[in-house]
């Protein structure tokens, strides 16, 4: 009996933002461009993008607007909108596709030319690397199916322009609070076959609420940390990180693992935005039940 082979194709896209390198495509450097640049003058930087497969790369370069919403998600413009802190009317990329060989590296230049009195805050862009001629990955399983995925690799390169003039850097750390959500706990490895929990468990989140009230770019973290005066429990979370442009306000979670004991506990929450810059602390009373 003749065996028939089905063949599935999708077609992926993979974006990758704010990654130097990407493992299965093309490795970017720098990833981020930072201009200093007062209004009426230009200026370029380079970017250096290397072909690291076998295989040939076509990539087609161009520019978009974006801005983070309340929760720090980047926010991209629709095709003709532009933001009032987009700069990417005033950018350019030369070539603004290029070919690239197995192993090769080529540098594209990046120039920003910024009208004269458009200079009296900080702001972005974002240049999008495409490839445009897409790679096969193959797999066939056990039962004679193969599965073609067709692939295209996205990099994205944040571009800022923070003019000279301006130097004040702040993070406002705003509010901290204890929030819960009822959830459906994880399902056990071990037990595999079983039906999943139908009953929802209360999970708690931590928050901070956080503002870029200065001038400039500022990245940093939040760290949660947790006290029990009573019990000498303590508990610290990985710290978040954050990446904010003026103005931009947004709340930053951390979800409580199932496990701290019931009680009442001192919450410190701390924002880190540099070393020459004083931390912001909070401290709150929050309960778990």
């Amino acid at each position: 009996m003749a065996l028939h082979k089905k063949v599935f194709t999708s077609i992926l896209l993979i974006n990758i933002c704010g990654c130097a390198l990407a493992q299965t495509g093309f490795g970017v450097s720098p990833t981020k461009l930072f201009f200093k640049q007062p209004g009426g003058q230009t200026e370029t930087q380079t970017i250096t993008i290397s072909n690291n497969t076998s295989g040939n790369f076509v990539l087609v370069c161009s520019f978009n607007d974006w801005r983070r919403d309340t929760t720090g998600q980047k926010k991209f413009a629709a095709p003709g909108e532009v933001f009032a802190n987009g700069i990417s009317k005033y950018l350019k990329v030369v070539p603004d596709q290029l070919a690239l060989g197995a192993g090769e590296t080529k540098t594209i230049d990046v120039t920003l030319q910024l009208p004269p009195g458009d200079d009296s805050v900080t702001t972005a862009a974002m240049l999008y690397l495409v490839q445009r001629n897409t790679n096969t990955l193959e797999q066939v399983d056990k039962n004679k199916v193969q599965t073609n995925f067709k692939y295209s690799l996205k990099v994205n390169v944040q571009v800022y322009n923070e003019p000279p003039q301006l130097q004040n850097k702040n993070i406002e750390l705003l509010d901290a609070y204890l929030t819960s959500v009822m959830v459906y706990p994880p399902q056990d490895s071990t037990k595999k076959g079983k039906p999943a929990d139908t009953i929802k468990v209360k999970q708690y989140v931590l928050n901070a609420v956080i503002k870029n009230t200065g001038d400039l770019v500022t990245e940093g973290q939040v760290r949660f940390e947790l006290s029990n005066t009573k019990t000498m429990y303590e508990w610290k979370a990985k710290p978040v990180d954050f990446n904010s442009m003026p103005n931009d306000r947004f709340v930053l979670p951390q979800v409580l693992p199932a496990g701290i004991p019931k009680g009442i506990y001192t919450l410190d929450t701390i924002v880190d935005f540099g070393s020459d810059q004083a931390l912001k602390v909070a401290e709150t009373e929050i309960e778990i039940l």
